[in-house]
């Protein structure tokens, strides 16, 4: 999915900035990246399901958050597997 994927290359992104700050890995950090990136209006897919938009939404954060530490973007399960967005209303 191109949300995940997504996710994972805006970690591996910020990861590389910090290790050019001398602060590569560091949780705290990618943690604060992740959640400033929601206060800036990015908006993950709608789900009317909200179990599988809160799996979206943590499989995203966990994507996010590994790829900044290992500053390379993680793999992302195939798409048959991760939930997909309910039809928008007609």
């Amino acid at each position: 999915m191109e949300y995940l994927r997504e996710m994972a290359q805006r970690g591996a992104e910020y990861g590389a900035k910090l290790e050019s700050h001398g602060d590569g890995g560091d949780a705290d950090h990618c943690e604060s990246e992740y959640v400033a990136v929601y206060s800036r209006g990015y908006r993950a897919p709608h789900f009317e399901n909200h179990d599988e938009e809160r799996a979206l939404w943590e499989e995203g954060e966990n994507l996010f958050m590994e790829s900044c530490r290992l500053i390379t973007p993680m793999p992302v399960r195939p798409q048959s597997e991760s939930p997909s967005p309910s039809s928008p209303p007609a």
